[in-house]
């Protein structure tokens, strides 16, 4: 059981938010961010390391429409 849930918070849980973060993205949700406080430093990390990608994505495209 110990395990299951370490599994389930270090592994599935991350990956799960990392996808639904990049699959609203796609759609077209340029406000989704990764987010989890529970998440250990290594994955809190890989959030912001995504986080400040969709940032500079979304700031790129503001500045492309106000051309």
């Amino acid at each position: 059981m110990y395990y299951k849930r370490i599994l389930l918070k270090d592994i599935i849980h991350p990956y799960e938010e990392i996808n639904a973060v990049l699959n609203a993205n796609l759609t077209g949700d340029k406000f989704r961010r990764c987010s989890g406080h529970e998440a250990i430093d290594e994955i809190n990390g890989i959030y912001s390391k995504i986080n400040m990608i969709l940032d500079k994505k979304s700031a790129g495209l503001e500045s492309e429409s106000d051309r």
